[in-house]
């Protein structure tokens, strides 16, 4: 296992691009609030069925996974001896699996959280397909079926120039993660055979990927590198991988809610744009559509903080 690359979700690393983004949870936090002051609603239709899409499930998702701490494994709990009859190497081995399958279930749990959130945004979308499929004039017999495959299609549609703050190096960096996970784990690609490397899309079908091989059981479980047969590095290459998955999960979200959406349409937004204050004010002017490019982006406005400006923190 080749040791674990520098990345941008690692604090310590001084890139000139990297060291401007949010940790993981702000970001996960601040699209979760940004898609819930949305409150959009929109009609998905799935061949025969048809049921209302909400941007506040989007939302729902991202928090959840934004607020994620830890999902503790107990490796204790059924073993057949009780604790205080154990010897001490044993113990120290079964308090090591207890720290091992925690730190990994927790970052599977939070790409689950974070993908759900795209599913949605897939559906959230779809409505939008059939104008571009009639704007290229594609046949109706060769139209794309799949909400994902039409949220791509829909991204390869979308300007570069209204795309997230450094999108283009964290696609580049997550497809060096992604190109080694391939060649050590010869997983089958199959979510974007006919994807080009340089289309918009292809981180999104990256992505994809990766969550074909949790959902389908074929992402590597693997054993603590303590006591089993893991190799060095491999859980934390593995984990930095999942994170990074979230990162562009989370971008690709804001491409898409960024272009789509319908404006802000909840009652907690209406009622502070009705207010005149200057802490409501500062919150109204911040809370844009223009925010959501760059939210992933440290900066002086957050919804953590959002009705309080840094002048009058002063």
């Amino acid at each position: 296992m080749k040791q674990v690359k520098k990345s941008n979700l690692n604090p310590a690393i001084e890139c000139q691009y990297c060291k401007e983004l949010r940790p993981l949870s702000v970001h996960l936090y601040e699209l979760a609030q940004f898609c819930s002051y949305l409150d959009n609603t929109v009609d998905y239709i799935d061949g025969s069925s048809k049921r209302k899409v909400k941007s506040k499930v989007i939302s729902d998702w991202l928090k959840l996974a934004s607020q994620l701490e830890k999902v503790e494994i107990d490796a204790w709990k059924f073993e057949d001896i009780t604790p205080h009859l154990y010897c001490e190497p044993l113990a120290d081995e079964v308090d090591s699996n207890t720290s091992h399958f925690s730190d990994y279930s927790t970052a599977l749990t939070r790409f689950i959280f974070v993908t759900n959130a795209l599913e949605e945004t897939y559906r959230f979308v779809a409505q939008n397909y059939e104008q571009l499929a009639n704007s290229q004039c594609i046949p109706k017999n060769k139209r794309l079926k799949k909400a994902s495959m039409q949220a791509a299609a829909l991204i390869d549609s979308i300007p570069t120039q209204i795309f997230p703050k450094h999108f283009d190096h964290l696609v580049d960096n997550y497809v060096s993660l992604f190109n080694d996970y391939s060649k050590e784990y010869k997983t089958e690609i199959s979510a974007f055979k006919d994807t080009l490397p340089r289309t918009s899309s292809y981180g999104l079908n990256i992505v994809r990927n990766i969550r074909n091989h949790v959902a389908h059981g074929v992402f590597p479980l693997i054993d603590n590198l303590e006591y089993f047969g893991a190799r060095k590095g491999e859980r934390d290459f593995l984990i930095q991988l999942l994170r990074y998955s979230c990162k562009l999960a989370a971008i690709f979200i804001q491409i898409l809610i960024g272009k789509f959406n319908h404006g802000f349409e909840s009652v907690e937004y209406q009622r502070c744009k009705a207010i005149d204050d200057k802490e409501f004010h500062y919150f109204i002017t911040n809370c844009t559509n223009e925010y959501i490019a760059n939210l992933h982006i440290e900066g002086e406005f957050s919804f953590i903080y959002a009705f309080y400006s840094n002048d009058e923190e002063e």
